[in-house]
Parts: C-alpha cells; sequence; structure tokens
C-alpha cells in the first residue's frame, strides 16, 4: 500500500473543518452514509473561513461548494474525493 497523500494534507490544512461522523443536514436535506469495515470516510465543512484558507481560496466572491467528502479503503492505494453542494430544492440558488 503507497502514502495516501490526499488523506494527509486534507487532515492537516482542513483540521478546523472537520465534521463528526458521517451525517449533515442543511437547508432541509440530510445526507448520510454508512461506514464497512476497511473503509474511511471523512466529512470536511469547506464553506466557511477556514475551508477557503485551508484551500487557498482567495478571492473574494467565489462560490465553493458546502462539503468535501474523503474516502479511501484499508489495503487500497487509491482516494476518492467527492463534492457536496446542499441548497434545498432551489436548484438556481446552487448554480
Amino acid at each position: 500500500m503507497g502514502l495516501k497523500s490526499m488523506s494527509t494534507m486534507f487532515s492537516k490544512v482542513l483540521q478546523q473543518c472537520l465534521e463528526k461522523g458521517t451525517s449533515i443536514h442543511e437547508s432541509g436535506i440530510t445526507v448520510s452514509t454508512k461506514v464497512f469495515a476497511g473503509e474511511k470516510i471523512i466529512f470536511y465543512h469547506i464553506d466557511c473561513k477556514e475551508g477557503r484558507e485551508g484551500l487557498n481560496i482567495k478571492l473574494e466572491g467565489n462560490k465553493i461548494c458546502d462539503y468535501l467528502i474523503f474516502f479511501t479503503k484499508d489495503k487500497e492505494d487509491y482516494e476518492i474525493i467527492c463534492f457536496l453542494e446542499l441548497k434545498s430544492k432551489n436548484l438556481e440558488m446552487a448554480i
């Protein structure tokens, strides 16, 4: 198994954005997942001052999604990230 570089980076630069558990609720929407044996799933709330700083987003007014979700499995080299936007049912507001 190789070094998981995204995991290392996110745990440092997004430490203040870490959500507890694997369920979030915002704008009337709940997103959750179950973690199976050997899996690592981490939710980071990045639509905040600390998230922008951690991701080095400097321009004022730039849109950013609400969450970054990190996924990997033990004994595997791959890492997956997913960006999550929660904007109720108002699709125009999310774009």
